[in-house]
């Protein structure tokens, strides 16, 4: 017993891409009361949310994961929500959890997204973009998608993280 954990402690850490990491997350992502990112994150983004006046928008969640926002973009009235998401699994999850006509899931990288030009209203990006190696063609893509005066709300971890030579890793 203590030679396996041992041999465990001591193995090299590998780490995984965001979509195996996130496949494998799914089941647990936002279910445990121990994510305090999440809670964070909402606790800044809830707010905001219910600033907007998005009775009536064509809204799009880009990095829904779970769907965890899509039920706050529904209660303030949006004609439809699209979340997306590069997680199979997360997207399943998300539509266990809500069940909605106006609620369409797409699988789809943030930086490839399958959309016309200006096609929603409001769009929010929440705790995605950290998992891109650069942020010229995804931002690029999220502004084509969005209508003129229209609104992207974006939040993810502090740019300290990243000057300190922290990394959003999943090992």
């Amino acid at each position: 017993m203590i030679k396996r954990i041992l041999r465990r402690i001591l193995s090299p850490i590998r780490s995984l891409p965001p979509e195996q990491a996130y496949d494998l997350w799914a089941g647990t992502y936002d279910v445990r009361g121990d994510n305090a990112l999440l809670f964070a994150e909402e606790a800044a983004v809830l707010p905001l949310l219910e600033s907007l006046n998005l009775r009536n928008a064509d809204t799009c969640d880009f990095g829904c994961g779970t769907g965890r926002h899509i039920s706050h973009l529904l209660k303030l009235g949006v004609t439809s929500v699209v979340g997306v998401d590069l997680s199979g699994p997360m997207l399943k999850r998300a539509s266990e959890k809500i069940s909605d006509r106006r609620v369409s899931l797409v699988r789809s990288r943030v930086d490839q997204l399958p959309f016309r030009e200006a096609q929603f209203d409001f769009g929010m990006s929440s705790l995605t973009l950290s998992h891109c190696a650069t942020l010229s063609k995804p931002m690029s893509d999220l502004a084509r998608v969005i209508r003129k005066n229209g609104t992207l709300l974006i939040s993810d971890v502090h740019p300290e993280f990243e000057r300190r030579g922290w990394k959003r890793t999943f090992t």
